[in-house]
Formats: structure tokens, sequence, C-alpha cells
């Protein structure tokens, strides 16, 4: 999903286990959206792609190389039957003369040759990587180290992961749910304003210190003290929500449950998209059966585990038509 949202829609033609291949991608772009991504470390050039049982094979591409670096990665421990030192001797024979090394992540220079060899899925794929980005910065971030923490707060990652969903670059986005503002912060798009809110008045004013913490301030973003069922709001003002519904306490302290919230807000988010505007929530499995009551295109969706405690449904939107009846939403009070 987050590849997509990246790259457009139809541009993966085959998805394995942690490895998506593209045709016609624009380069430039395909890097961009690796350094953007919330967990996709590399992009590459496959040449070959054999069957683990009939691996070896000779690359005819490598043989003007003066010294070849190779990286072996199983993906989730797929093919453990395939011994690496066993990878690195068949290339040291096969280009004799040559500086064969195994190297633990790819390094793109000049002066040497890559190749990147991924075992996943019954398959080998030989590629030679073009840009490489390691996520380690972005997934140490802890949200209690950031100036304001709640309980429940997303991870750094997590909210990266969303925005990069939605996969808009440019107009106005809004969380109707902040929080810690961890969306906000860490959205990876351009967007020219972001607008969003909580219930809670420590939220509003913790969030905005986080997001000021990372960016300084700025006049791009405004957050909000409100109530879902009041948003000041128009119709069709909006190009993207990107939100992750609260759960637990601190829906029930507010005098409603997690049912009533998810209800309203899958019956009424439409209504505040511009045509083909994009919403990407995050919700428990409990509360995916609500889904059906939204007015909008449900485009995609995938279960994310996020601990051993925690696992939420990502579900994208697509607003397909040029106006929701206001009549047809539930208002309250």
């Amino acid at each position: 999903m987050e590849l997509s949202g990246l790259l457009g829609k139809n541009v993966i033609i085959e998805a394995l286990t942690g490895v998506f291949i593209t045709n016609n991608v624009d380069i430039e772009k395909l890097k961009k959206s690796i350094a953007m991504s919330s967990c996709l470390k590399e992009a590459g050039l496959v040449l070959r792609i054999k069957g683990q049982e009939d691996w070896k094979e000779k690359i005819n591409e490598l043989e003007a190389c003066r010294d070849i670096r190779i990286t072996i990665r199983r993906v989730g421990g797929i093919g453990r039957q395939i011994n690496k030192q066993q990878i690195i001797s068949y290339f040291k024979k096969s280009y004799p003369g040559k500086i064969v090394l195994e190297a633990k992540k790819p390094e793109i220079k000049e002066d040497s040759c890559n190749l990147s060899i991924i075992i996943t899925d019954g398959v080998i794929i030989y590629g030679i990587p073009i840009y490489y980005q390691g996520k380690s910065k972005l997934l140490s971030i802890n949200p209690h180290d950031l100036p304001y923490y709640s309980p429940g707060a997303l991870n750094p990652w997590f909210s990266r992961l969303l925005t990069n969903i939605a996969g808009l670059e440019k107009g106005v986005l809004l969380d109707p749910f902040c929080g810690t503002a961890s969306i906000p912060t860490w959205a990876s798009s351009n967007y020219h304003t972001i607008v969003c809110g909580d219930i809670n008045p420590v939220h509003c004013k913790g969030g905005l210190a986080n997001y000021s913490w990372l960016h300084g301030f700025d006049s791009k973003i405004n957050i909000v003290r409100w109530d879902y069922n009041y948003l000041p709001m128009r119709e069709a003002s909006i190009d993207a929500i990107v939100t992750d519904l609260p759960y637990g306490r601190s829906v029930r302290s507010r005098g409603t449950s997690e049912e009533e919230l998810a209800e309203r807000f899958f019956k009424t988010f439409c209504y505040y998209l511009k045509n083909n505007g994009v919403t990407v929530v995050s919700i428990s499995e409990d509360l995916y059966k609500f889904y059906r009551q939204s007015l909008c295109y449900l485009d995609s969706k995938c279960l994310m585990f996020i601990h051993s405690k925690l696992s939420r449904v990502i579900l994208r939107f697509v607003k397909k038509t040029q106006q929701v009846d206001p009549s047809s939403l539930i208002r309250q009070g």
C-alpha cells in the first residue's frame, strides 16, 4: 500500500514477501519514494529471477567489473537451506581475477559493482542496487522521547506509513483525532496546509510542541480544539484525511464509545473530501465492520501488526463522486 501511494496505482506488477517488482517507473521518483518511505530501504534493477533449487546463474553484466560486492538477504528467514558462503564461493570461481566480497548492505560506488541477491518465496532475485537508505534512525525514535507523550501515541514510522499511503504531495491534510500530533509531525509529503485537532486541550498544546520540536514554528500547521461532531470544515474542502481512530480510555472518558465514534466517522468523513480526495484510517479489528457506512470507495486495506499486543487495520478510501448529499449524514446534537 505504501509503495502504491508513493508511486501511484498499478505500478506493482508482482508482490513477493518483502519485495515489490515494478515496471516503467521513473528512477528519480523511485529514489525519492524510498527516501520518503517508512520502511522501504532499497531500489534496484532486476537482472534475473531464478528458482531456489536452481540458483546458480552467471551474470554477464558483471564481466566488466573490477571488484564485486555482494549483498545477500533472506526475507523473513526464507531460504535458510541456501548457504551464503556457498553463493560467495560460486561467484569467486565464476569471476577469476576479480575481488568478490560479501557486504552487509549495498554501497553505491562508481568504482565497484554491487550485486543484491534476495531470497524470498521460493525464488532468488539478482539485481543491481541503484539507491539505498536505511531506516534505523526513523525506527529508533521513541514517542517517549518527544516533548509531549501520552499513552497510545503513534510511533513515528507508523505515522509516516499512513501519510505515504495517502499518496498526496500537496494540498490540505486533515487529522481530526491528532492526539500527540504524530501524523502531522512525521508526514513526509509536502502538504501546503496541515489542519488537525483533538477534543483534549492538553493534546492540542502538546501536539504543537512535538511538531515545533522537529519543524520549528511555521504557518503550515493549525492545531485546534474541537469535537468531531462539529468540525468547522466546509464540504469538499480537504485533499486528504489521515488519522488513527482513538480507542480505549481516551474515548470512553469523553462520554462516548469506540463503536459510536467509528460509526460517526465512517458516515461523515466523505463529506469533507474534495473529489478524488483520499482518506487513510487506522482502526482496531473490532471496528472494521463500520467501514461499510462510508459513502467513499474502499480502495485498499491491510492488517498491520504494531507489536505483540496491538494490531490495526489500515483502510484507504477515495471519493469518486462529485458531491456527497449532506442530508445522508447523521448530525448529532
